[in-house]
């Protein structure tokens, strides 16, 4: 479970820990999720085997439970490098654990959110657009928030556009 999808895709998508269903199933973005997760990329007429998908920390923290720091930052060199070794266009951060991995950056998704960030790497001397959203799952705790990821999704359709 750990990643799917096209590895000649210009798009990244960096989810966050398995929930419990996806836990069972062994697949990201099953049931609900992954039938928002699916509506929302056909949306901006994305689909989703022309992504890459790889989950931030490939484990369900134990009780469901936020990860760490600790392992936060243990699963960040591997996600570095599948970046370097994918040389996407874009990526997409899905929550505050991948948005904090990637970026490393402490503040709440809410401010995080609707921004192009710049991640640069030193081992591919590349760049690499970065936007982070909410996660699906917050999405489906909280519809009040499907407004503002409808702007995300329209800054990752306009940028698409752009490469």
């Amino acid at each position: 479970m750990n990643f799917c999808g096209s590895i000649n895709s210009k798009l990244l998508i960096i989810d966050e820990p398995p929930d419990v269903e996806e836990d069972k199933e062994g697949v990201s973005f099953v049931s609900s999720k992954g039938l928002l997760f699916e509506k929302m990329l056909n949306a901006i007429k994305v689909k989703v085997n022309e992504t890459f998908i790889v989950k931030s920390i490939p484990w369900r923290p134990p009780g469901n439970r936020y990860p760490t720091n600790e392992e936060i930052k243990i699963c960040r060199p591997f996600i570095l490098n599948l970046i370097n070794l994918l040389k996407p266009k874009i990526i997409v951060c899905l929550g505050e654990v991948s948005s904090y991995q990637i970026l490393e950056l402490k503040e709440s998704i809410i401010k995080i959110r609707g921004k192009w960030r710049t991640l640069k790497s030193k081992e591919s001397n590349c760049e690499f657009s970065v936007l982070s959203t909410f996660s699906i799952s917050h999405i489906l705790n909280r519809p009040d928030l499907k407004k503002y990821a409808w702007e995300d999704m329209k800054l990752l359709r306009d940028k698409i556009k752009e490469v």
